[in-house]
């Protein structure tokens, strides 16, 4: 049996974070500034659900990427 954790951390300590990520990173694409708040995520705070981190992205720092939806 294992036991679940969750984690939740301080969003103003966490935008702070990602807003010193984002100047490091200068003029990237908004796919590469996802790519690596992804990758920061998972190595100090656990896998974080895609939604929701776009969700905040797009609330707290205006940033969205667009996605191709196909209907068929």
């Amino acid at each position: 049996i294992n036991e679940f954790t969750p984690v939740f951390p301080d969003l103003k300590t966490l935008k702070e974070e990602v807003q010193m990520l984002f100047e490091e990173l200068g003029d990237c694409s908004a796919e590469t500034k996802i790519a690596q708040v992804t990758a920061y995520l998972n190595d100090f705070y656990g896998k974080p659900q895609k939604d929701n981190l776009m969700t905040w992205l797009e609330q707290e720092f205006n940033l969205t990427i667009e996605q191709n939806i196909n209907f068929k």
